[in-house]
């Protein structure tokens, strides 16, 4: 995404005329798609204080500290899978080193057929 087609076309694209409270709500689409969809020169998405500063020179939008950014948006969903809220059918969490211990096991002990030749 092209951070230039998020900048403000006009003063009143600022929100300047709301009050601090509610120019939140009226950030969150610029925001929203700053923090998760833009991508910073190194083609990574963006940082939250570079968030900070985008909103500052452009929104003139100072109150966007780390903490009230994450707060309005949430936090950006991770693309890799966790194991850590996985929990097993009677209602116990997943033990990481018993599983580990456990396909290690099933690997080591795995029966590999033997290859004839010519079959």
């Amino acid at each position: 995404m092209d951070i230039s087609n998020l900048t403000p076309s006009s003063q009143e694209a600022k929100f300047l005329h709301i009050p601090y409270e509610e120019r939140w709500k009226a950030l969150k689409p610029i925001i929203i798609p700053l923090y998760l969809e833009a991508r910073g020169s190194n083609g990574k998405g963006l940082t939250i204080s570079q968030i900070a500063d985008f909103m500052k020179c452009h929104y003139q939008f100072h109150g966007a500290e780390k903490k009230e950014i994450v707060a309005a948006i949430g936090k950006r969903p991770s693309h890799e899978f966790s194991t850590s809220h996985v929990k097993l059918a009677n209602g116990r969490a997943l033990d990481k080193k018993q599983m580990k211990r456990y396909l290690s096991d099933q690997i080591r002990h795995q029966s590999i057929d033997p290859i004839l030749p010519g079959v």
